[in-house]
């Protein structure tokens, strides 16, 4: 403010000095015309002009720091993006590959299936097989054994021997069969 004082009482002083009819006022009189209102305009201009450019200056350094954070903003969504693209790609990876390997086991499950279906029909004729066989086996009589005839007697002892032992007694024989009467001659 006072440099706009000093201007004011410098433009006084001009207009004193040069004054438009070329003589110097009379300073007695107490009616002295100054005509100063441009110069009150232009000072007032100039004040605005001041306020305006602090203002400015004020508004461009908070326009660079919002650019600046808003640059790092769009670097920081850009990486989230590529972060979020990434994993998107990887999740429709694993996806796909879920879907792959379902489908095998799947296709492993149906082949399953059918070798246990044809097991149960293997099964189902094994059984009645076995059952048949069984049938088989029941009705099949067992001959039960007969005394067979009896063995041929043995052989004449050879003079000066003693005669052999009888044989055992067949299965199902409970005694012992007759001893074979003395050829004759002996």
């Amino acid at each position: 403010a006072r440099p706009q004082y000093y201007k004011l009482i410098d433009e006084c002083i001009a207009q004193v000095v040069l004054h438009k009819n070329g003589a110097d006022p009379d300073f007695k009189c107490r009616n002295l015309k100054f005509n100063f209102d441009h110069l009150i305009d232009n000072m007032v201009n100039q004040t605005k002009v001041e306020i305006c450019e602090t203002k400015a200056t004020e508004l461009e350094k908070k326009l660079d720091a919002e650019l600046t954070a808003r640059h790092e903003l769009q670097v920081e969504l850009k990486k989230l993006e590529g972060d979020y693209e990434q994993k998107l790609l990887d999740l429709s990876q694993e996806k796909e590959q879920l879907v792959t390997s379902k489908q095998e086991r799947e296709k492993e499950n149906q082949a399953l299936q059918q070798e246990v279906g044809s097991l149960q029909t293997k099964i189902e004729k094994l059984s009645k097989d076995l059952e048949d066989a069984k049938t088989k086996v029941i009705t099949v009589t067992v001959p039960v054994p007969t005394p067979s005839l009896p063995p041929p007697p043995p052989a004449p002892p050879l003079p000066g021997m003693p005669p052999p032992p009888p044989p055992p007694p067949l299965p199902g024989q409970t005694s012992l069969p007759p001893r074979p009467p003395p050829l004759p001659g002996h």
